[in-house]
């Protein structure tokens, strides 16, 4: 899927679309393969029940993440991206300034962050420690995938439509 340039309630359904939707579709698959590397013994591995207490850490902060983005933020996003095409006034936010619900998400971004690299140290970058275990190689494939992912969408976010966002806000007021 290619990234749209143009409007910024595009920008927001691409996030949505790429991002937030593959991260739902993956979580669960990642901890699906934990818990069926548990059952077979393998959670008897200190780092092995590391990287499933970290993920679920981590996926339970994502899944909250994503909610406050997709019933907050980017709603706000999207009326502003209308205000903005239509030359109207600046929409009233539940929140004062939009600056106000990003600082929380970049902190929330950097919360993830830091179980991602927690992640990443366990699986001594995502390798698995023998490879006789393939099914352990994929899972740490498809955790590989994911910090892969999440680094891009909070980069996208924060290095264009955060921005992008401001500036409209500032331009509508």
């Amino acid at each position: 899927m290619t990234r749209p340039a143009t409007r910024l309630d595009d920008l927001v359904r691409f996030i949505v679309a790429t991002h937030h939707d593959y991260a739902r579709r993956t979580l669960p698959e990642i901890a699906h393969r934990l818990q069926e590397l548990a059952v077979r013994g393998g959670d008897e591995r200190s780092e092995l029940r590391l990287v499933r207490q970290t993920f679920d850490y981590l996926s339970t902060a994502l899944l909250s993440h994503l909610a406050k983005e997709e019933h907050v933020l980017f709603p706000y996003l999207c009326d502003l991206a209308e205000a903005g095409a239509a030359q109207a006034a600046l929409p009233a936010g539940p929140f004062g300034t939009l600056a106000n619900p990003i600082r929380v998400m970049e902190d929330e971004h950097l919360a993830v962050l830091k179980m991602l690299d927690c992640l990443r140290d366990l699986t001594h970058g995502y390798r698995p420690p023998t490879p006789e275990w393939p099914d352990l190689a994929d899972c740490y494939e498809a955790l590989r995938l994911l910090d892969a992912d999440l680094r891009a969408h909070f980069f996208l976010e924060e290095h264009d439509l955060y921005p992008r966002g401001l500036e409209l806000e500032a331009r509508l007021t």
